[in-house]
């Protein structure tokens, strides 16, 4: 390494390499390495002007052998135009997706979420600068700014939502998916027995839950999943299928909710509901403020054959939140062309919308205006290349959409 800089390409049967260091770069390079063998040694040699080069010498345990490995440094004529990013992170954790030359991202913060994230990043050149616009909250937009040596910009978006759902299992392992669930006369699996599962649902997972009959004395057999206990549970929603049915087969929905007595039954599914020749979803209000957790109950035939299967589990929050979370067909505003360069043409089809204001990537308003017609042209001629935010707004309305600036 060079600078703490891995050498691109290294491979220890290869012993010279170029390097190119950045516009104006004046200090030598500090040359570290690890070697293979704990009893060899190594000492750099290094150069003492641009260009030129540093050495290494490796000397084997025998105290003879040795092997020089040559790293020939030059440093660039121009300044460096790279204003491109290595990583991007959220709360300290790396931007799923990212790519350097992509500079837009969607970003959905955990259900529950109130305050907004940190945004943090690392340029790839080392002499560029990196600037930040953190989001002022948690439905917000966020971006940074990466400055090239030679004045090049380039504006990286990141717009942040929140999560509607608390969770959603789409069961990827052939485990309980979050601490605090629990089971009893249940498999996970990834086939009916010889036959794979078939697709359904959104949620990624090979696996799905199985309900099984048990050992009883007699009667019915009751197998059972317990979620963990959430806050502000809203709607809960899965898909289920019923296998080799014998007419006797049912699923009891319940809640219980912090601090209760007892659960209590949301639905109770019996054979004719459930039965079906493929997958069959079906959803459930549960609306509890307080921590709830949710038990699904089979009821089978004592040493039956029947099973009963769930997947794509999911419960949504009550509240749920996030300007960028309207479509544009449910909003029936048309914006073209998109990206702009001088005339950026609106046509609204729904009433209701009063104001229009659009946003730069910092947050700053740069136009607002009353609507008082379907159609705008709004000349954008003298904004600046970048991403904008273009907001309209009524009585319990709001919808946000981004436009590029060319």
């Amino acid at each position: 390494s060079y600078n703490n800089i891995p050498v691109p390409g290294f491979d220890g049967a290869t012993n010279t390499y170029d390097i190119v260091l950045d516009y104006g770069t004046t200090d030598i390079p500090v040359l570290t390495w690890t070697l293979s063998d704990p009893n060899a040694s190594a000492e750099a040699t290094d150069l003492s002007a641009f260009p030129g080069a540093s050495t290494v010498t490796v000397t084997a345990e025998d105290g003879t052998t040795e092997n020089i490995y040559t790293i020939n440094f030059s440093v660039s004529a121009t300044m460096s135009s790279d204003a491109t990013l290595k990583e991007i992170r959220i709360n300290g954790e790396l931007l799923p997706g990212f790519d350097p030359s992509v500079y837009e991202y969607q970003y959905a913060l955990p259900f529950g979420t109130t305050g907004p994230a940190v945004i943090s990043a690392v340029a790839n050149s080392l002499v560029a600068t990196v600037s930040y616009s953190q989001p002022g909250s948690a439905t917000s937009l966020g971006g940074v700014t990466v400055t090239a040596q030679n004045g090049t910009e380039s504006q990286y978006a990141i717009f942040f939502s929140i999560n509607p759902y608390i969770y959603t299992v789409g069961w990827e392992t052939a485990s309980l998916p979050f601490d605090g669930w629990s089971t009893e006369n249940t498999i996970i699996s990834t086939n009916f027995g010889t036959e794979p599962i078939t697709n359904h649902g959104d949620f990624p997972g090979v696996y799905a839950f199985r309900f099984i009959c048990g050992k009883a004395a007699s009667g019915s057999v009751s197998g059972s999943l317990t979620t963990s206990m959430y806050p502000k549970s809203g709607v809960l929603k899965f898909w289920l299928y019923v296998q080799l049915p014998d007419g006797n087969e049912g699923m009891t929905i319940s809640k219980h909710v912090k601090g209760a007595t007892d659960p209590v039954v949301v639905a109770t599914l019996s054979a004719a509901e459930m039965a079906s020749a493929n997958w069959k979803e079906f959803s459930f209000n549960i609306n509890e403020t307080d921590s709830t957790r949710i038990i699904f109950t089979s009821s089978l035939t004592l040493d039956g054959t029947t099973s009963i299967w769930i997947d794509d589990v999911s419960l949504k929050g009550m509240v749920s939140t996030g300007i960028f979370g309207n479509r544009m067909d449910e909003a029936n505003i048309l914006i073209y062309p998109n990206p702009v360069s001088d005339y950026l043409n609106i046509q609204i089809f729904e009433q209701g919308f009063d104001n229009l204001e659009i946003y730069n990537l910092f947050g700053v308003r740069v136009h607002s205006r009353k609507i008082t017609d379907s159609n705008i042209s709004l000349d954008v001629s003298e904004y600046d290349k970048g991403i904008y935010i273009i907001t309209f707004t009524g009585d319990n309305k709001r919808y946000s959409t981004r436009i590029i600036k060319l």
